[in-house]
């Protein structure tokens, strides 16, 4: 079970359906198609989560740059809405 720490040192299991649900909401914010938002947050989260899972523990920061990644190569436009609306100090919690 992967771990994600918190920037106040807090460890939580990490939590696929959690991400998930981020990133809908960023690509619900967008004027990207629905279509689109949905296979983008299928495959952000997907690959994200098997990246995550190869690994015992990952902090929030590495964690929002790996989504950040995946989705700005699946829609730039919700990569750009993730950033905004989950900035660095208020990510995952």
């Amino acid at each position: 079970m992967t771990l994600v720490t918190k920037s106040d040192g807090r460890k939580e299991p990490f939590q696929p359906g959690r991400l998930r649900a981020a990133i809908a909401t960023a690509a619900g914010q967008t004027d990207v198609p629905i279509d689109r938002c949905v296979t983008a947050v299928l495959r952000a989260s997907s690959r994200t989560a098997r990246a995550v899972g190869r690994r015992e523990n990952i902090s929030t920061h590495e964690l929002r740059e790996l989504v950040l990644r995946h989705l700005s190569r699946a829609e730039p436009r919700v990569a750009q809405s993730f950033g905004e609306r989950y900035p660095e100090s208020g990510w995952f919690g």
